[in-house]
């Protein structure tokens, strides 16, 4: 809900019953935040303990075992199927084609950046250059006083500057910690 404010405030003691008012909302929230980590927190609690107790970890490792095996019986055995996969009362298993992709070739570029290094040298038609607007660069352009500022304004961009109204209230800190623990929940 989107509220125009009415300017009600005309004095410093009303601006220090508003600000009061702020500051009792920040702790309410920050305390509701906080009743919410702990919550969430117990929760996952009693799940992890109830994972364990059903040996959730052991059931993975033992699908993901079974798995393998199935894909190397079945690279051994496809050759006696009548299909490109074969159905059970369990399920379905075979091969299909997968879509192509580039992947590191390890043997060559261990990592992404030697890759890309070696496509800039030999084909360099497939590296894309992204174009971005260097922020930090004008900046400190304007800083050194060696913008022109017409020809940036012109490009559609100006250097912006000036006062924005900010307010801290004493829960701040218990509102930020509450975020936190309720983030890392």
């Amino acid at each position: 809900m989107r509220t125009k404010p009415k300017n009600k405030i005309t004095s410093r003691d009303g601006a220090e019953h508003a600000l009061a008012r702020i500051c009792e909302l920040d702790r309410m929230f920050a305390a509701l935040l906080l009743t919410e980590a702990q919550d969430i927190a117990k929760v996952r609690e009693q799940h992890a303990e109830y994972r364990q107790r059903l040996g959730v970890q052991g059931m993975q490792e033992e699908k993901a075992l079974l798995v393998r095996e199935l894909e190397a019986w079945a690279k051994e055995a496809r050759g006696e199927w009548p299909q490109k996969s074969i159905t059970t009362p369990w399920g379905r298993l075979g091969f299909r084609v997968k879509n192509k992709s580039v992947e590191l070739f390890k043997s060559v570029a261990k990592k992404t950046e030697q890759a890309l290094f070696n496509l800039q040298s030999y084909l360099s038609d497939y590296v894309r250059h992204v174009p971005v607007i260097d922020k930090e660069k004008i900046l400190a352009a304007d800083r050194e006083g060696r913008l022109d500022h017409g020809l940036l304004n012109s490009c559609g961009l100006r250097i912006a500057d000036g006062e924005e109204f900010w307010l801290e209230t004493t829960a701040s800190e218990d509102l930020k910690a509450a975020t936190e623990r309720l983030k890392n929940a």
